[in-house]
């Protein structure tokens, strides 16, 4: 598997539990945001799709789990990767590290998206640009014809 986009962030008090690690729920937060990171930092504007009106890209599932606390301030580093790609649906891995010293599995998390037409609300072709991007973390068919 192909890495897309690597993001890193510290962990916000906010985020964690009375526990002091973080809140199940807000581990998407972090997931979130390097997607949208990884989209701005390829150029790609999801808000102009969704102000448009062109597509939406609702997430239909999502999992985690998690390999060790992840905790307030810990330095993460999430390795953004395609599991899969359809011409309207994409699922992305998300692969959390803690930093500090060095880096430990935290974390894998994925979501799956599925282009939709927001007026009809029914599936719609993911944009061509989207599609290119996404592809760059899917590997490449090694196999030759006989």
């Amino acid at each position: 598997m192909t890495q897309l986009f690597r993001y890193t962030c510290t962990v916000p008090l906010g985020a964690t539990d009375a526990a002091g690690v973080i809140y199940f729920a807000r581990l998407f937060d972090l997931c979130h945001a390097a997607y949208e990171a990884a989209f701005a930092a390829a150029g790609l504007s999801l808000r102009q799709w969704f102000e448009s009106g062109a597509i939406a890209l609702p997430i239909v599932h999502c999992d985690a789990q998690f390999k060790q606390p992840i905790r307030w301030c810990d330095r993460l580093q999430i390795d953004l990767h395609t599991d899969t790609l359809s011409p309207t649906a994409f699922q992305l891995r998300y692969t959390l590290y803690t930093l500090d010293p060095e880096p430990v599995l935290a974390a894998i998390a994925t979501t799956k998206h599925v282009s939709i037409d927001p007026t009809r609300r029914q599936r719609a072709p993911l944009p061509p640009e989207c599609i290119a991007y996404l592809s760059c973390g899917l590997p490449s068919d090694t196999d030759s014809a006989s």
